[in-house]
């Protein structure tokens, strides 16, 4: 029995990992560029949306992901033009995009699928079940996608250009980088991801997009950036790390423990890791705007 409740949390921990990793390496590719994505929880809203309105219309989930990725990809690139293009305050106008796509998913879901809070059951990715693990297309990319994120970074001039654009733009600038361009390329980098993350919550998870369906995973997947030192594999376990803590309301349901106490303990670990009682981790960019004189 005990076994039993240790592989079912280790099945809900897999499961939870992979709607914050997968932003999670997206905000840290844009961070090291400069530009703090606070709007991850939007572009992983929108990717939730797109994909369950593309796999219902199409009737094929893996035409959803591609619709995901393109959602998730055309909200960061909004994001961009006020950052990068008009050196906008990050922080703002991520929390800006958060609370727009809050208002406007709702109102599309009313046009698109003629119900307010969500979406009628659309087609899901396939899975195949082993025990108390169920394994998609997604569950893989929860240690593939950190380990490109470290080759893109750390072993390509890519990746070498973007670590110079975040930590010195106008040395960059003046290097001959063309360090705009970056910038938005990183940006939506991370917007594909976060839109990855969301079609994983609509057509693998829920079968099906419904209001508040990232559910704070962005600010998770923040934490989670911030914990893991920006580093691509040091983020994949930070990952794991709140996602274990999510797993265990799955786990402990039921139980003598209250169940409250359980629902606050991801984001009482991502207080502590934004309020910086967690380390003193210095980060990788001032994420101040950059304005060619």
């Amino acid at each position: 029995m005990e076994f039993g409740i240790i592989l079912g949390l280790l099945a809900a921990t897999i499961r939870m990992t992979v709607p914050i990793v997968l932003p999670a390496i997206g905000g840290l590719i844009s961070e090291r560029s400069g530009i703090l994505n606070i709007g991850l929880e939007a572009m992983i809203a929108a990717g939730a949306f797109g994909g369950a309105a593309i796999s219902l219309a199409t009737g094929n989930p893996y035409i959803g992901i591609l619709g995901a990725l393109v959602s998730g990809i055309i909200i960061a690139a909004a994001f961009s033009i006020f950052t990068v293009r008009f050196g906008g305050n990050q922080v703002i106008v991520g929390l800006g995009f958060n609370f727009m796509l809050a208002g406007l998913l709702p109102f599309l879901s009313t046009r698109i699928f003629s119900y307010r809070g969500g979406s009628p059951g659309v087609p899901g990715v396939a899975t195949v079940k082993m025990s108390s693990f169920k394994i998609s297309v997604f569950e893989p990319l929860i240690i593939l996608v950190p380990l490109l994120a470290y080759v893109l970074l750390y072993k390509t001039d890519f990746g070498y250009k973007v670590r110079a654009v975040g930590r010195e733009p106008f040395v960059a600038d003046v290097s001959g980088i063309r360090v705009f361009r970056l910038k938005y390329a990183c940006v939506l980098i991370s917007g594909a991801l976060a839109g990855l993350g969301g079609a994983y919550l609509a057509l693998s998870v829920a079968n099906r997009y419904t209001m508040g369906i990232s559910a704070g995973k962005g600010f998770v997947a923040i934490a989670a950036i911030r914990l893991g030192n920006w580093k691509p594999v040091k983020i994949m376990w930070a990952s794991f790390f709140f996602a274990f803590l999510y797993a265990l309301q799955i786990a402990f349901q039921g139980s003598w423990i209250p169940t409250e106490f359980f629902l606050m303990a991801p984001y009482l670990g991502v207080i502590a890791v934004l309020g910086g009682i967690v380390g003193g981790i210095s980060p990788p960019s001032e994420f101040e705007p950059y304005i060619r004189d």
